[in-house]
């Protein structure tokens, strides 16, 4: 709409990129501890590590 000064949006800027920054940290702390459960070749369920497949 362009009712913000330049200074208003900058500063709504950079509190967007802030908050950015503490749900990849939160995500991030929620991966490491996310266990999946998975069959071996005996069909025995066993737990392993979660690892995000992540698009770059």
């Amino acid at each position: 709409k362009g009712d913000l000064s330049l200074d208003e949006a900058l500063s709504k800027y950079e509190n967007g990129i802030k908050l950015y920054k503490q749900c990849v940290s939160m995500l991030e702390d929620a991966e490491k501890k996310i266990k999946i459960l998975v069959k071996d070749g005996n069909g025995v369920l066993r737990s392993k590590d979660f690892e995000a497949e992540v698009n770059k």
